[in-house]
């Protein structure tokens, strides 16, 4: 019986010297900094509108009177980048052209407003295809555009069937005159040889 007292009394022992380290092992654990290589996150009450990277897009505005982007962006990396802003074309495009591009080193942490001009083409956007050394690196690009792509309106399903009927009414009275004359013209056609 005093050798499962003994046993117990050390097993309470253990436990109670264990579980507080346990627990300062854990505190250590998660007070620890993050590892450098990681992206760095946002800010939580940071505006995001897009983001490539390191590269924050907080906001950006198109103004269709001076055909002009204006962007708010941020690098969040370790030391400064090099950022590529070059304005997108038509798929048909050929040939020689002017376009706006625009090159800038962006410095970690500081906020800057860019402003580049963009047309709006006949598809109905403008848009800026956006790169930097590290996305390049990884093959990736940032797209910002405005506008609506020019495309056929859907057709609600009362006006489809509609379209249908009218369809039908028109090629049934085709199909009614088109044998209807070949009737007529068969009876005259007797008629003369008579």
């Amino acid at each position: 019986m005093r050798g499962s007292t003994v046993a117990t009394a050390a097993l309470v022992f253990v436990l109670a010297v264990s579980g507080p380290l346990a627990l300062a092992g854990t505190a250590v654990a998660q007070d620890a900094p993050d590892d450098p290589r990681a992206t760095p996150t946002p800010e939580a009450d940071e505006e995001i509108a897009d983001q490539l990277g390191d590269l924050i897009v907080h906001e950006y505005n198109y103004d269709d009177a001076t055909n002009t982007f204006t962007m708010d962006l941020t690098w969040r990396g370790d030391a400064p980048e090099s950022v590529t802003m070059t304005e997108m074309l038509e798929l048909d495009s050929g040939g020689s052209t002017q376009i706006s591009f625009k090159q800038l080193r962006l410095a970690p942490g500081e906020r800057t407003t860019v402003k580049m001009g963009a047309e709006i083409r006949s598809g109905g956007t403008a848009a800026i295809l956006i790169t930097t050394t590290q996305s390049v690196d990884r093959n990736e690009a940032l797209v910002l555009q405005d506008g609506d792509p020019s495309s056929y309106p859907d057709i609600p399903f009362d006006m489809a069937i509609l379209f249908v009927g009218a369809t039908a009414v028109v090629t049934a009275a085709g199909v009614f005159v088109f044998v209807f004359r070949i009737k007529r013209d068969e009876d005259h056609g007797k008629e003369r040889i008579a």
